[in-house]
């Protein structure tokens, strides 16, 4: 600026300086994780395999299944609440209201604070973690005191995704990783009839251009879209599209299933396929 300045010869009293345009370059595009995928990610997580080594004590397992628990609650709250992971596994007893079902989310670099709802299933995993001593009197999770326990988290759900057989990581071919939750999240609520404004306040995004990395096409909305335009001429032909497209949207979209207790129920499909 200062050299264009010097160029122009600009009176720097009140000059304004100029805009510079800068598109951001994308490394790795966003992927939708599906309700299988999902599904799988946090059986796997809620029951660790013993790792094929020699030696492998009961107490190796004992941290294990205990660390992976964590994780799966971690990888829950993310795909309900459209944090990031350091948000999530950071979460404070003072941002969440649990008779409002709300959770606020601290601003970070790239995007502001925001009020995400909560499902009644994230309030019981809440709750649950307060009772089983998981969580201290602070934090969510009580060993987010810890600066190892992000790296830790991540380890475990790359395990847990091996274990699995899930095509997980940026470098796994189309695979997925704990971002990519972000993104289904967004794309989830959209698909489903929600609108973009409110998508972007639960999300914290600033403006459409940041927010557009995260919309992604899906069968459901061409499906409501050819739906819809047969409704255009519905006056003048009789064609009847409305009891259609209800019918359409209950058979594509389903009624979104929560996780429950996985010691009493296990774990049912949450993310509509």
């Amino acid at each position: 600026m200062l050299k264009y300045a010097r160029k122009t010869k600009a009176d720097l009293y009140n000059w304004l300086p100029p805009e510079v345009k800068y598109e951001k370059k994308i490394l790795h595009s966003g992927r939708i994780v599906d309700g299988a995928e999902y599904e799988q990610l946090a059986l796997a997580l809620l029951n660790p395999q013993r790792p094929d080594v020699q030696k492998c004590s009961h107490w190796s397992m004992r941290k294990r299944a205990v660390l992976w628990r964590e994780a799966a609650d971690a990888v829950r709250l993310l795909r309900n609440t459209d944090g990031r992971l350091n948000q999530v596994l950071r979460l404070k007893w003072p941002q969440i209201n649990l008779v409002k079902k709300v959770v606020t989310l601290y601003a970070s670099k790239t995007e502001r604070e925001r009020t995400a709802p909560l499902s009644g299933a994230m309030v019981d995993l809440l709750k649950a973690r307060k009772q089983e001593g998981l969580a201290s009197d602070l934090h969510v999770f009580a060993r987010a005191v810890t600066n190892e326990f992000d790296r830790q988290v991540s380890r475990a759900c790359r395990l847990a995704a091996k274990q699995a057989k899930l095509a997980y990581g940026r470098f796994d071919g189309d695979g997925f990783t704990l971002h990519s939750l972000r993104h289904t999240y967004i794309t989830h609520l959209l698909a489903n009839g929600v609108d973009a404004p409110t998508v972007m306040e639960y999300s914290g995004h600033k403006s459409y251009q940041s927010f557009s990395v995260y919309l992604h096409k899906t069968d459901l909305g061409q499906k409501r879209a050819c739906l819809i335009l047969e409704g255009v001429d519905g006056i003048l032909t009789g064609i009847e599209t409305h009891g259609a497209l209800k019918a359409a949207e209950g058979q594509s979209a389903g009624t979104p299933q929560t996780l429950t207790d996985h010691r009493t129920q296990g774990l049912l499909r949450s993310v509509a396929s």
